[in-house]
């Protein structure tokens, strides 16, 4: 649970980094937005729309479509376990955690990983090539 949760948060951190390098924020400029964003709600919440003139969940279900994978549902379970780890090790409650927690997290580890590779292709990649083409004119 404390692996997948920290994934996640790390997979978010890196899209929102790459993402800053690719719109071509300095580095300064890029720290700061991080640092003043830390809590994941807030970047998520926040910084991912003031980046890319898009709402988190209209993203999500976007590269939810024409996918056999339902990220909408990816991301909820994924904080709906993030809330139970931060119950667990903030507040010692135990009886958060249930006996199929276990075999959903790694149903849906490689999905969450594939959610981040879809919005990477979507919001970074496309963002470079066309850069690319443009400087080829």
């Amino acid at each position: 649970m404390v692996v997948f949760c920290s994934l996640g948060e790390v997979l978010l951190e890196r899209f929102l980094r790459y993402l800053m390098i690719a719109l071509k924020i300095p580095p300064k400029v890029l720290d700061r937005l991080l640092e003043d964003n830390q809590i994941q709600n807030k970047r998520v919440e926040k910084l991912f729309p003031s980046l890319t003139g898009e709402k988190w969940k209209v993203a999500v279900k976007f590269v939810s479509s024409g996918s056999d994978i339902d990220f909408e549902k990816v991301w909820v379970f994924y904080l709906k376990t993030k809330k139970a780890r931060n119950m667990f090790l903030h507040k010692g409650n135990r009886f958060v955690l249930t006996s199929s927690m276990p075999e959903e997290i790694l149903q849906n580890m490689a999905p969450l990983l594939d959610l981040f590779v879809r919005l990477h292709n979507r919001y970074i990649h496309e963002r470079i090539y066309l850069q690319q083409l443009q400087k080829t004119g």
